[in-house]
């Protein structure tokens, strides 16, 4: 099922960013496929919340993405790596 999702849209959910910046994020995000990410922002302060979307060229990158990110730690916690 998630095969077949991450094939009709290749996105993944990271959570447990922390404040690390968008280009360290996507630094680290692409090391697995060419990719483009958007930060989730609080709309007053223009804070970071720690959550973005990564969207892949295809389905094996954001695959290797989940089975590579998820659960490992980074900054002072983990990161969540889902569909």
């Amino acid at each position: 099922a998630v095969q077949a999702a991450l094939t009709l849209h290749p996105c993944v959910h990271v959570q447990g960013c922390g404040d690390a910046s968008e280009s360290a994020m996507h630094a680290l995000l692409s090391s697995v496929g060419p990719c483009r990410i958007r930060m989730y922002r609080d709309e007053e302060t223009g804070e970071s919340e720690g959550e973005l979307s990564c969207t892949y060229d295809n389905a094996a990158a954001a695959a290797a993405a989940i089975e590579r990110f998820d659960g490992s730690r980074f900054d002072d916690g983990y990161l969540i790596v889902t569909v």
